[in-house]
């Protein structure tokens, strides 16, 4: 509505006080209180934080006084500024933000995240040349974790949506682009951990329907290389042909290519190394399992969790995702006795203690053999060979 001396004396009082904005004017309101007490105020974000500055009580300051200080103030220097900080758009700033993450050792899968996250809450606030600083406000961040959780009934990305919303909203706080993270205080949802593990009885059956599936070979290779070497999924499938030393039985995964950040030395057992060398024969690419379409050269994460699922509903056991697998490794070693630190060592866990600071791989080689071997032999007993 437009202010005027009529229609702001015509406004009744409710039970709680209400905000009018004047149509077109970009901050000019009224608010009128349950005493009847109407205030004008200019009101504005900054910094990612809603500010409002009183222009007086009606009738008082009359509509025409308040526009007028109204018109002064939003044309201040000072004001001016501040309209601007809460203008600038998202996108370049995630830009910015995702540069920084990357100069201090975020992996290429934590920013890809990130970036998907950010764009969630960008597409929800008018896309790419819309989105700006003034969007984020608690409110906003509120609405889309509920969003995400009651609509999309996605309760663990909503979790990872604010997360990283809140990341972001540190960085601007700190670049100065914002007064306070309107992220702090927001409660996520409770989130199951997942501790599902193969017992030998679905192993078995596992390897059996692997032996039997008509699946491309890459894929099946990636999952008994998983099921060997208790590797992370991307170590697996972003496998490089120059990393392996067939003959010396050995896979180095540098440390820019694993969660540890620290080369890692895999032994690689009899019947595995076969298998590598057989498949490495059948082409001359870097990767050494093959994405069967797209641009990355290798295969794809995806396309190893599709498998497993279908491979699962095959051999009548419970759904399990390829970390399912690296967890029952772990708790394959458990049970043939290995200790825990043995345990972490194998499966490349980040260490914290001052002694791994200076972690060297090739001085648990023997140990890491050790358990491969064992791992072989028990995987042999399912089957697997």
């Amino acid at each position: 509505m437009r202010f005027t001396e009529k229609s702001v004396a015509s406004l009744t009082p409710r039970a709680t006080a209400y905000t009018i904005r004047e149509k077109n004017s970009k901050g000019f309101t009224l608010r009128v209180h349950p005493s009847g007490t109407k205030t004008f105020y200019y009101e504005r974000v900054h910094l990612g934080k809603k500010r409002r500055t009183r222009l007086g009580s009606f009738p008082t300051t009359s509509v025409k006084e308040a526009r007028t200080h109204f018109q002064i103030l939003s044309n201040t220097p000072e004001f001016k500024l501040e309209e601007q900080a809460g203008q600038e758009l998202l996108v370049p700033l995630v830009r910015k933000f995702l540069k920084a993450k990357k100069a201090i050792g975020c992996s290429a899968k934590t920013l890809t995240n990130y970036q998907n996250y950010l764009d969630l809450f960008i597409e929800d606030h008018g896309g790419r040349k819309k989105a700006s600083v003034s969007d984020l406000t608690t409110l906003n961040v509120q609405r889309i974790h509920v969003f995400l959780t009651e609509e999309e009934g996605k309760p663990t990305t909503a979790n990872r949506v604010k997360e990283t919303l809140s990341s972001f909203c540190t960085w601007l706080v700190r670049t100065g682009r914002m007064s306070q993270n309107p992220c702090l205080g927001l409660k996520g949802n409770r989130e199951q951990v997942r501790k599902d593990y193969l017992n030998k009885t679905h192993l078995t059956q596992l390897v059996k329907a692997v032996g039997k599936s008509a699946a491309h070979p890459d894929t099946l290779h990636a999952v008994k290389i998983i099921l060997q070497t208790g590797c992370r999924i991307s170590e697996v499938c972003e496998m490089q042909r120059h990393e392996l030393n067939l003959q010396e039985r050995a896979w180095v995964i540098p440390a820019s290519r694993n969660k540890s950040n620290r080369e890692h030395l895999v032994w690689l057992p009899e019947w595995l190394c076969t298998l590598l060398e057989e498949h490495l024969a059948t082409h001359s690419s870097l990767y050494v399992l093959n994405a069967r379409s797209g641009a990355t050269g290798y295969l794809s994460h995806f396309t190893v969790r599709q498998a497993l699922e279908r491979l699962c509903k095959t051999a009548g056991i419970p759904r399990t995702r390829p970390h399912d697998l690296r967890r029952t490794v772990g708790t394959i070693l458990a049970q043939l006795g290995f200790p825990r630190e043995m345990r972490k060592r194998y499966l490349n866990h980040a260490e914290e203690g001052v002694t791994d600071i200076h972690y060297n791989a090739y001085d648990y080689f023997p140990e890491n053999k050790e358990m491969a071997e064992a791992v072989a032999g028990y995987l042999r007993d399912c089957g697997l060979n």
